[in-house]
């Protein structure tokens, strides 16, 4: 029996068109991201000098809006800095329970010779 494993994306399954009928498929639930990607960020660490640090950023801040989109994941932070180097954006951090809006310029830099923003930030490793 041939087995082809495949992956539907939208919904992070893993499936085996090798099951016993012809036919059928196997669903299996598959993480496809890292917990650090797809949780909400919390600020571990952020980079000396960069547009991070110029807009007050702080280690433990959690991001609650990023440009807009309420409630980011790392990935959609990594996503959205990446097209939009040496663009305003707009930053709204919880920190000891307050709010506060700022926003940031992520640096461009030549990653893989293209170029793309860099947020300055990392992910808080708990």
């Amino acid at each position: 029996m041939e087995e082809v494993f495949g992956s539907d994306s939208r919904a992070g399954l893993q499936h085996c068109d090798g099951a016993a009928n012809p036919g059928d498929r196997i669903i299996v639930p598959g993480f496809r991201d890292s917990a650090d990607q797809v949780q909400q960020p919390v600020i571990g660490r952020v980079i000396q000098s960069s547009a991070a640090e110029q807009s007050g950023l702080l280690p433990g801040d959690r991001i609650i809006a990023y440009h807009g989109r309420v409630n980011p994941t790392w990935r959609d932070i990594e996503l959205d800095v990446m097209l939009r180097p040496d663009e305003d954006i707009p930053v709204a951090v919880e920190r000891n329970g307050q709010d506060h809006a700022q926003s940031q310029t992520p640096q461009a830099g030549n990653s893989a010779r293209r170029w793309s923003g860099n947020p300055g930030i990392e992910p808080s490793l708990h």
